[in-house]
């Protein structure tokens, strides 16, 4: 085989590589400092817990996503048109630190599970419990038999049950 082809072909396989191993399966569709009125009684269920704790609500068609969106998260931007025939919508609910904001890191689904990892600057954060709601969407397919989701952030892993509101 010359050079050239066998160039193109290493450069081929490299690319086809790199973009398969891109984990990423949510998008972002928004990000707000607001958390549900009862959020400790939807999370805790008269349960002791330490935290973090988190609230994991899934919404399957319009209705379901803008009644958690105005009704349970109370936030302020207007929610946009979702495909529901391809994508499922998750809010996601937390206490941050209010001078280390947290984001979105690698997500995907593996075995049935969610996996999402929030990311939160280092240094010196205050231990001030900010809400935040993370909403985000990802396709129908790669997420209609997910049972549970496995949330880390900064090291430590915590399962939620993901919930449904109807």
């Amino acid at each position: 085989m010359n050079k050239p082809c066998l160039l193109i072909l290493i450069t081929s396989f490299l690319i086809i590589f790199i973009t398969g191993c891109n984990k990423n399966t949510l998008t972002l569709i928004t990000s707000e400092e607001v958390l549900p009125n009862n959020f400790e009684e939807l999370t805790l269920k008269g349960e002791e817990q330490t935290f973090p704790i988190y609230l994991l609500i899934k919404a399957g068609n319009q209705t379901e996503f803008e009644n958690t969106w105005k009704n349970i998260f109370g936030l302020k931007q207007i929610p946009s048109e979702v495909d529901f025939d391809k994508k499922l919508v998750y809010f996601l609910g937390f206490y941050e630190s209010g001078s280390c904001p947290t984001s979105l890191g690698d997500t995907f689904i593996e075995n049935s599970t969610l996996t999402v990892n929030l990311k939160a600057p280092s240094g010196n954060c205050t231990d001030d419990l900010s809400p935040k709601t993370l909403v985000f969407e990802t396709d129908i397919e790669k997420s209609k038999d997910i049972k549970e989701a496995l949330i880390i952030e900064n090291g430590h892993s915590t399962k939620v049950q993901i919930e449904t509101i109807n």
